[in-house]
Protein backbone atom coordinates (compact mmCIF):
# COMPACT_ATOMS: atom_id res chain seq x y z
CA UNK A 1 0.00 0.00 0.00
CA UNK A 2 1.12 3.58 -0.60
CA UNK A 3 0.80 4.38 3.10
CA UNK A 4 3.37 1.76 3.99
CA UNK A 5 5.66 2.96 1.25
CA UNK A 6 5.63 6.52 2.61
CA UNK A 7 6.44 5.33 6.11
CA UNK A 8 9.28 3.22 4.74
CA UNK A 9 11.23 0.52 6.49
CA UNK A 10 12.46 2.80 9.29
CA UNK A 11 9.69 2.99 11.91
CA UNK A 12 11.34 6.05 13.48
CA UNK A 13 10.38 8.01 10.35
CA UNK A 14 13.41 10.30 10.16
CA UNK A 15 12.16 13.88 10.13
CA UNK A 16 13.50 16.12 7.37
CA UNK A 17 13.93 19.80 8.11
CA UNK A 18 12.25 22.08 5.55
CA UNK A 19 14.84 24.63 4.47
CA UNK A 20 13.28 26.21 1.44
CA UNK A 21 11.28 28.99 3.15
CA UNK A 22 13.79 31.61 4.32
CA UNK A 23 14.22 35.29 3.75
CA UNK A 24 14.87 36.72 0.31
CA UNK A 25 18.26 37.96 1.45
CA UNK A 26 19.56 34.56 2.49
CA UNK A 27 17.80 31.89 0.46
CA UNK A 28 16.96 31.56 -3.19
CA UNK A 29 13.60 29.93 -2.51
CA UNK A 30 12.37 33.09 -0.93
CA UNK A 31 13.26 34.71 -4.20
CA UNK A 32 11.10 32.21 -6.03
CA UNK A 33 7.98 33.45 -4.32
CA UNK A 34 8.88 37.10 -4.90
CA UNK A 35 9.95 37.90 -8.46
CA UNK A 36 13.44 39.07 -9.24
CA UNK A 37 15.02 38.51 -5.85
CA UNK A 38 17.89 36.49 -7.24
CA UNK A 39 19.70 39.78 -7.64
CA UNK A 40 21.16 39.01 -4.23
CA UNK A 41 22.95 35.93 -5.52
CA UNK A 42 26.63 35.80 -4.58
CA UNK A 43 27.90 36.16 -8.13
CA UNK A 44 28.71 39.27 -10.12
CA UNK A 45 27.37 37.65 -13.28
CA UNK A 46 23.63 37.01 -13.08
CA UNK A 47 22.22 34.98 -16.00
CA UNK A 48 19.23 36.50 -17.76
CA UNK A 49 16.74 35.83 -20.51
CA UNK A 50 16.74 38.10 -23.52
CA UNK A 51 17.27 38.56 -27.24
CA UNK A 52 20.42 39.29 -29.22
CA UNK A 53 19.23 41.35 -32.17
CA UNK A 54 20.94 42.83 -35.23
CA UNK A 55 21.24 46.62 -35.28
CA UNK A 56 22.73 49.11 -37.80
CA UNK A 57 26.49 48.74 -38.09
CA UNK A 58 28.36 50.69 -35.46
CA UNK A 59 25.41 51.13 -33.09
CA UNK A 60 25.58 47.90 -31.11
CA UNK A 61 27.62 46.77 -28.12
CA UNK A 62 28.29 43.21 -29.30
CA UNK A 63 30.17 41.77 -32.23
CA UNK A 64 28.36 38.43 -32.63
CA UNK A 65 24.78 37.12 -32.71
CA UNK A 66 25.27 35.53 -29.27
CA UNK A 67 25.86 38.85 -27.47
CA UNK A 68 28.71 37.38 -25.46
CA UNK A 69 31.57 39.41 -26.92
CA UNK A 70 31.50 43.11 -26.02
CA UNK A 71 32.55 45.41 -28.83
CA UNK A 72 31.88 49.13 -29.08
CA UNK A 73 30.42 49.91 -32.47
CA UNK A 74 29.22 46.34 -33.01
CA UNK A 75 26.32 45.05 -35.09
CA UNK A 76 24.28 43.34 -32.35
CA UNK A 77 22.52 44.54 -29.20
CA UNK A 78 21.18 42.75 -26.13
CA UNK A 79 17.53 43.27 -25.17
CA UNK A 80 16.76 41.92 -21.67
CA UNK A 81 13.67 39.74 -21.27
CA UNK A 82 11.23 38.57 -23.92
CA UNK A 83 9.39 40.85 -26.29
CA UNK A 84 5.69 40.78 -27.12
CA UNK A 85 6.01 37.08 -27.97
CA UNK A 86 6.73 35.98 -24.43
CA UNK A 87 4.79 32.69 -24.27
CA UNK A 88 6.09 29.12 -24.47
CA UNK A 89 4.90 25.54 -24.05
CA UNK A 90 6.55 22.49 -22.48
CA UNK A 91 5.87 18.84 -23.41
CA UNK A 92 7.63 15.69 -22.30
CA UNK A 93 9.78 13.84 -24.82
CA UNK A 94 7.79 11.21 -26.71
CA UNK A 95 7.93 7.84 -25.01
CA UNK A 96 9.61 9.24 -21.87
CA UNK A 97 7.62 8.86 -18.66
CA UNK A 98 7.70 11.47 -15.90
CA UNK A 99 8.61 10.82 -12.28
CA UNK A 100 6.30 13.26 -10.56
CA UNK A 101 7.78 12.16 -7.28
CA UNK A 102 10.07 9.59 -5.74
CA UNK A 103 10.65 9.82 -2.01
CA UNK A 104 13.83 8.85 -0.23
CA UNK A 105 11.81 5.96 1.26
CA UNK A 106 11.06 4.54 -2.18
CA UNK A 107 7.50 5.63 -3.01
CA UNK A 108 7.26 6.55 -6.70
CA UNK A 109 4.53 8.19 -8.75
CA UNK A 110 4.86 7.95 -12.53
CA UNK A 111 2.92 9.92 -15.17
CA UNK A 112 2.91 9.32 -18.91
CA UNK A 113 2.38 12.85 -20.25
CA UNK A 114 3.09 16.45 -19.27
CA UNK A 115 1.87 19.63 -20.90
CA UNK A 116 2.55 23.14 -19.64
CA UNK A 117 1.90 26.69 -20.70
CA UNK A 118 4.37 29.33 -19.64
CA UNK A 119 5.50 32.87 -20.13
CA UNK A 120 8.59 34.96 -19.50
CA UNK A 121 7.79 37.43 -16.72
CA UNK A 122 11.13 39.23 -16.54
CA UNK A 123 14.84 38.97 -17.38
CA UNK A 124 15.34 36.19 -14.80
CA UNK A 125 11.90 34.66 -14.30
CA UNK A 126 9.12 32.60 -15.88
CA UNK A 127 5.70 31.36 -14.79
CA UNK A 128 4.26 27.95 -15.61
CA UNK A 129 0.89 26.16 -15.45
CA UNK A 130 1.32 22.39 -15.65
CA UNK A 131 -0.85 19.33 -15.94
CA UNK A 132 0.13 15.67 -15.99
CA UNK A 133 -1.81 12.64 -17.23
CA UNK A 134 -1.59 8.89 -16.78
CA UNK A 135 -0.49 9.27 -13.14
CA UNK A 136 -0.20 6.10 -11.03
CA UNK A 137 1.63 4.54 -8.13
CA UNK A 138 2.08 0.82 -7.63
CA UNK A 139 -1.09 0.96 -5.55
CA UNK A 140 -3.35 2.59 -8.12
CA UNK A 141 -4.37 5.80 -9.86
CA UNK A 142 -3.83 9.36 -8.63
CA UNK A 143 -5.92 12.50 -9.24
CA UNK A 144 -6.10 16.15 -8.32
CA UNK A 145 -9.47 17.24 -6.94
CA UNK A 146 -11.88 17.82 -9.82
CA UNK A 147 -9.40 16.62 -12.45
CA UNK A 148 -9.87 13.92 -15.06
CA UNK A 149 -9.03 10.24 -14.56
CA UNK A 150 -5.31 9.88 -13.64
CA UNK A 151 -4.77 13.64 -14.08
CA UNK A 152 -2.79 15.84 -11.69
CA UNK A 153 -2.73 19.64 -12.00
CA UNK A 154 0.11 21.52 -10.32
CA UNK A 155 -0.31 24.91 -8.69
CA UNK A 156 1.04 27.83 -10.76
CA UNK A 157 4.83 27.84 -10.51
CA UNK A 158 7.49 30.51 -10.82
CA UNK A 159 10.96 29.68 -12.12
CA UNK A 160 14.02 31.85 -11.45
CA UNK A 161 17.42 31.57 -13.10
CA UNK A 162 20.53 30.90 -11.03
CA UNK A 163 24.08 29.58 -11.26
CA UNK A 164 24.28 25.83 -10.59
CA UNK A 165 28.04 25.73 -10.98
CA UNK A 166 30.36 28.69 -11.38
CA UNK A 167 32.79 28.37 -14.27
CA UNK A 168 36.25 29.83 -14.74
CA UNK A 169 34.60 32.68 -16.66
CA UNK A 170 31.05 34.03 -16.81
CA UNK A 171 30.64 32.40 -20.21
CA UNK A 172 31.20 28.95 -18.69
CA UNK A 173 28.80 29.29 -15.74
CA UNK A 174 26.29 26.43 -15.55
CA UNK A 175 22.73 27.69 -15.17
CA UNK A 176 19.44 26.19 -13.97
CA UNK A 177 15.84 27.22 -13.26
CA UNK A 178 14.44 26.87 -9.73
CA UNK A 179 10.66 26.34 -9.68
CA UNK A 180 8.39 26.88 -6.68
CA UNK A 181 4.75 27.92 -6.10
CA UNK A 182 3.84 31.48 -7.02
CA UNK A 183 1.75 31.61 -3.81
CA UNK A 184 4.07 32.18 -0.87
CA UNK A 185 4.04 29.17 1.44
CA UNK A 186 1.67 27.23 -0.78
CA UNK A 187 2.00 23.63 -1.98
CA UNK A 188 3.40 22.60 -5.33
CA UNK A 189 0.46 20.20 -5.64
CA UNK A 190 -2.16 18.33 -3.61
CA UNK A 191 -3.76 15.14 -4.90
CA UNK A 192 -5.12 11.75 -3.88
CA UNK A 193 -3.85 8.26 -4.56
CA UNK A 194 -6.33 5.46 -3.76
CA UNK A 195 -8.05 7.66 -1.19
CA UNK A 196 -4.93 9.04 0.52
CA UNK A 197 -4.19 12.78 0.46
CA UNK A 198 -0.66 13.67 -0.63
CA UNK A 199 0.96 17.09 -0.64
CA UNK A 200 4.20 18.21 -2.28
CA UNK A 201 5.96 21.37 -1.10
CA UNK A 202 9.29 23.10 -1.71
CA UNK A 203 11.08 23.78 -4.97
CA UNK A 204 13.02 21.98 -7.68
CA UNK A 205 16.02 22.98 -9.79
CA UNK A 206 16.39 21.91 -13.41
CA UNK A 207 19.44 20.34 -14.95
CA UNK A 208 21.90 22.58 -16.77
CA UNK A 209 20.24 24.76 -19.40
CA UNK A 210 21.66 25.67 -22.79
CA UNK A 211 23.14 29.16 -22.61
CA UNK A 212 24.62 31.93 -24.75
CA UNK A 213 22.72 31.10 -27.93
CA UNK A 214 19.35 32.15 -29.34
CA UNK A 215 17.08 29.07 -29.27
CA UNK A 216 13.50 28.37 -30.30
CA UNK A 217 13.08 24.91 -28.73
CA UNK A 218 15.61 24.27 -25.95
CA UNK A 219 15.50 21.07 -23.86
CA UNK A 220 14.25 21.23 -20.27
CA UNK A 221 15.30 18.41 -17.97
CA UNK A 222 15.00 17.48 -14.29
CA UNK A 223 16.89 14.54 -12.79
CA UNK A 224 16.67 12.64 -9.51
CA UNK A 225 17.91 9.39 -8.02
CA UNK A 226 16.13 7.69 -5.12
CA UNK A 227 14.46 10.93 -4.09
CA UNK A 228 17.58 13.12 -4.31
CA UNK A 229 17.44 15.90 -6.87
CA UNK A 230 20.37 16.65 -9.18
CA UNK A 231 21.23 19.45 -8.45
CA UNK A 232 19.83 20.31 -5.02
CA UNK A 233 21.02 23.92 -4.82
CA UNK A 234 22.50 26.87 -6.65
CA UNK A 235 26.20 27.27 -5.96
CA UNK A 236 26.91 28.86 -2.62
CA UNK A 237 23.25 28.86 -1.54
CA UNK A 238 21.12 26.59 0.71
CA UNK A 239 19.45 23.42 -0.54
CA UNK A 240 16.22 23.83 -2.51
CA UNK A 241 14.35 20.52 -2.66
CA UNK A 242 10.88 19.02 -2.81
CA UNK A 243 9.17 17.25 0.08
CA UNK A 244 6.06 15.08 0.07
CA UNK A 245 3.76 14.23 2.98
CA UNK A 246 0.90 11.74 3.34
CA UNK A 247 -2.23 12.81 5.21
CA UNK A 248 -0.36 15.84 6.64
CA UNK A 249 2.28 13.57 8.16
CA UNK A 250 6.05 14.01 8.33
CA UNK A 251 7.36 15.23 4.95
CA UNK A 252 9.95 13.16 3.10
CA UNK A 253 12.46 14.55 0.63
CA UNK A 254 11.32 13.85 -2.92
CA UNK A 255 12.78 13.99 -6.40
CA UNK A 256 11.24 14.97 -9.75
CA UNK A 257 12.33 13.58 -13.12
CA UNK A 258 11.45 14.91 -16.57
CA UNK A 259 12.88 15.08 -20.09
CA UNK A 260 11.00 17.70 -22.10
CA UNK A 261 11.18 20.29 -24.85
CA UNK A 262 10.31 23.93 -24.33
CA UNK A 263 8.95 25.67 -27.43
CA UNK A 264 9.13 29.48 -27.45
CA UNK A 265 7.06 31.84 -29.58
CA UNK A 266 10.36 33.33 -30.75
CA UNK A 267 14.03 32.60 -30.12
CA UNK A 268 15.21 33.43 -26.62
CA UNK A 269 18.72 33.30 -25.12
CA UNK A 270 19.95 32.69 -21.60
CA UNK A 271 22.99 34.95 -21.42
CA UNK A 272 25.58 34.43 -18.67
CA UNK A 273 27.84 37.32 -19.71
CA UNK A 274 25.74 40.51 -19.83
Amino acid sequence: MIAAAFRGKDSTGEELVMRFRTTIATCVTGALVASGALAGQAFAEAPEFGRCVAVPKGTGNYSTSKCTSHSAGGTFEWLPGAGAKNKFTVTNDAGKSITLLETVKGTKLICTALTAEGEYTGPTSVELKTRLNGCKTSGGQCNSAGAYHEEIVLEPLQGVLGVVKKGTTAATNKVGLDFSPTTAGGPVVQFECIGLLLEMTGSVISRELKTNAMLLSPPLKFAETKGKQKPESFEGLPRDVLETSEEHGTPLQSGFGLEAVQTNEEKIEINTVV
